[in-house]
């Protein structure tokens, strides 16, 4: 008889959504020593398609310190794949699943921004041609989208999970390949949608604009871990992630051929970047209402679940940041 396995260890898994807030949340709870981080935020390897054999999860503990009773995890390619979280569940000893949501029209111009921001650019639409583009689509748009990202070889080739198993790297991070992320626009943002599979009843949802504008989820966080949580430590990682985020300027692809890392202090390096980032551009109202348009039905399901999201979920309302 094949010995069932077992993992005497607690695992904490932030498994979505991109651009909602996941990175901030990882690092606050690593900084809080709620756990041990992975040698990188997202390994991925838990949805990487391998057999969840012995050998797998020692690999898998492996990215983590041996001596660490608590293991968080922020792949967030995972949600996609709910059987391998069953899985997972079955072998931990106890295994607990955060979700962060955003208001889906700042997160979509957000991901727009986040690509069209790379040093290498990977998008090279404007913003308003990938709202034209996704507009067209006028119904099932995220089963077009899907479609639409399948057929599409720049995706094929450096974001299909074949290739990256092909490629034998199905343990590391998505995003070393060329610092690329990939997901959907417009499917990305439709969280309810994505997690039809879940028991929304097992999982803790976090609120983006909760978490980071006014950290009032700490205590939800704090009673659903089981541990307790600073608020000053959340104002700590705030400020480091704002500074790193570059999801509010536009790379000018002058910055790839600087090596301003080396060369210059930090103070000096900080004067030299700033000439070559540009603000983006505003996006206009009617590109914020015609997003808006595509999202009523999602923003209305998670008012019903969460109503005081009415202040930061405005259904007239987008913001390009």
């Amino acid at each position: 008889m094949t010995k069932k396995l077992f993992v005497d260890k607690k695992l904490i898994l932030i498994i979505g959504f991109r651009k909602c807030g996941t990175s901030t949340l990882y690092d606050y709870l690593v900084s809080q020593k709620v756990g041990q981080g992975c040698i990188i935020k997202e390994p991925q390897l838990l949805c990487s398609g391998n057999d969840f054999d012995q050998a797998f999860i020692n690999k898998y503990l492996s990215l983590f310190d041996d001596n660490s009773d608590v293991l968080i995890d922020g792949s967030t390619f995972i949600v996609n794949d709910p059987l391998a979280i069953e899985k997972v569940k079955s072998i931990f000893r106890e295994v607990k699943i955060i979700v962060c949501v955003r208001n889906p029209v700042e997160r979509f111009f957000s991901a727009y921004w986040h690509c069209r921001g790379k040093e290498i650019k990977e998008e090279p639409r404007t913003i308003y041609e990938v709202v034209a583009n996704i507009d067209a689509w006028k119904y099932d748009r995220y089963e077009q989208e899907t479609e639409w990202v399948n057929k599409c070889e720049y995706y094929n080739n450096y974001y299909g999970l074949d290739y990256i198993r092909e490629q034998g790297i199905d343990d590391v991070d998505f995003k070393p390949i060329n610092n690329r992320l990939a997901f959907m626009y417009y499917g990305e943002g439709c969280y309810s949608l994505r997690l039809t599979n879940f028991d929304i009843s097992e999982i803790l949802i976090v609120y983006f604009e909760d978490f980071i504008i006014g950290g009032f989820c700490i205590d939800e966080l704090a009673n659903y871990l089981n541990v307790e949580l600073s608020r000053d430590g959340l104002k700590t990682v705030g400020v480091s992630n704002k500074g790193l985020n570059k999801s509010d300027v536009e790379h000018l692809n002058t910055l790839k051929r600087i090596k301003v890392h080396k060369l210059f202090p930090s103070s000096l390096r900080k004067k030299i970047k700033k000439l070559f980032y540009k603000a983006i551009p505003t996006t206009s109202d009617a590109i914020k209402g015609t997003v808006t348009e595509w999202y009523v039905d999602e923003i209305n399901y998670w008012l019903e679940i969460e109503p005081r999201l009415a202040k930061y979920w405005p259904k007239n309302k987008g913001n390009n940041k």
